[in-house]
């Protein structure tokens, strides 16, 4: 119930107050929102389920043990990359690297929500750069 009420509370801050949050923050809000209505709905087995298939911030994937937020935060840095800065010599490995992690990430948790968008920006970011 204070989850709801919470998530409510910052619904109703946003749309008072819009410009001091970012869009994606209202989609990242929207999305919780979505799943906890939904959750609320839910039965304690069926949560615990549902819950369960998405990876916890605090574990770490690939050789170079990356949490499920620095994936995000580089895909963010791939994409503010200029098309030029893209092919720069060490990018390859850079994404390189960061499909590691993400490979390792889909094998632990193949049901994660946040996963197919997380792919497909890393395939937007290899065309980017030529590889694709």
């Amino acid at each position: 119930m204070r989850t709801a009420f919470a998530i409510s509370a910052m619904l109703l801050m946003f749309a008072v107050v819009p410009q001091l949050v970012s869009a994606d923050q209202r989609r990242h809000v929207a999305y919780v929102h979505r799943h906890a209505t939904r959750a609320s709905h839910m039965s304690a087995a069926a949560y615990a389920a549902w819950f369960h298939r998405m990876a916890p911030a605090d574990e770490y994937f690939g050789r170079f043990k990356e949490s499920i937020l620095e994936i995000r935060n580089r895909l963010d840095a791939f994409d503010r990359r200029s098309d030029a800065d893209m092919r720069a010599p060490g990018t390859r490995r850079a994404l390189d690297n960061l499909q590691d992690a993400i490979r390792d990430w889909k094998r632990k948790y193949p049901l994660d929500p946040w996963l197919p968008r997380s792919l497909h920006r890393l395939h937007r970011d290899y065309q980017r750069a030529g590889i694709g």
